[in-house]
């Protein structure tokens, strides 16, 4: 056999029993999977629960945010957002430039978390939270 087929089947017995090994090394080798332990958790449930993280939307008003509902806080923070409210001259507020960027990168953020349309679900919940409490005024 010439040499540049043996170096290529002795490599690749080499590559093939690597990676036999790596795979054995990252599960382990087979255990019992049964909890018999009385008051032990299986350790599907163990799993950290992830927090979400609350983004703000700053607002110049309280105009169609129901800002204080309990219903529509937590369809916000469901959906990984909550309104702020910061007036003109108040602290932390620099100008209207800088809060146009800030609501550009969490609606651009929010957008790959919620899907195209959420802006218009949320509408639809809110409103669903003013009539549900009262705060609605129309025919």
């Amino acid at each position: 056999m010439p040499l540049p087929t043996i170096i290529i089947k002795l490599s690749l017995c080499v590559f093939l029993a690597g990676a036999t090994l790596a795979s054995y090394a990252q599960d382990g080798p087979p255990s019992s999977t049964s909890n018999t332990g009385i008051g032990k958790k299986s350790k599907s449930s163990q799993g950290k629960q992830r927090k979400k993280k609350i983004r703000y939307i700053l607002k110049k008003d309280t105009q169609k945010t129901l800002y204080g509902n309990p219903c529509v806080v937590e369809i916000t923070q469901e959906k990984g957002f909550e309104y702020l409210v910061q007036l003109k001259g108040q602290p932390g507020y620099e100008s209207e430039m800088q809060r146009a960027f800030h609501n550009f990168g969490v609606n651009f953020a929010l957008l790959f978390r919620n899907g195209p349309f959420w802006k218009s679900g949320i509408r639809k919940k809110i409103a669903a939270c003013r009539q549900k409490s009262g705060d609605y005024v129309g025919p």
